[in-house]
């Protein structure tokens, strides 16, 4: 099952999801290990693909995903159905995969642990466990 995305910021993708509500790097995501409360739950997204409508916050988010790159504790890519320029200067700058504008089906499919799929060159993100 795929869905198409508006673009996509960087190469091929895959891996597994994490869903979340928006998050603000500053405050919600922990640099140094790739950390984020989800829920009452602490789960990593280091190596996954965050999945989430939107990311809230301030200018400081940009420099939180370049530490996260930096560290190494950085997701494989952020799917949101809105990328504002801070989310997409940071995904520049930590070398994160960022697919925006994805279809608002997507979210009523994909679940924490769903393997996604972000083909760049077709502009789509892709469930491959369904």
């Amino acid at each position: 099952m795929f869905f198409m995305v508006k673009g996509v910021l960087g190469g091929d993708v895959e891996g597994e999801a994490v869903v979340t509500k928006p998050l603000s790097p500053l405050g919600d995501i922990d640099p140094r290990t790739g950390n984020v409360r989800v829920n009452s739950e602490v789960v990593s997204i280091k190596g996954k693909i965050v999945i989430m409508e939107r990311m809230k916050g301030s200018t400081v988010g940009s420099y939180v995903l370049y530490a996260l790159g930096r560290r190494g504790t950085a997701p494989k890519a952020i799917v949101v159905s809105y990328a504002d320029p801070v989310l997409v200067a940071g995904c520049v700058l930590g070398n994160i995969t960022l697919a925006y504008g994805v279809e608002r089906a997507f979210f009523r499919y994909v679940r924490t642990g769903s393997r996604v799929r972000i083909n760049s060159s077709l502009k789509r993100v892709e469930l491959v466990d369904v």
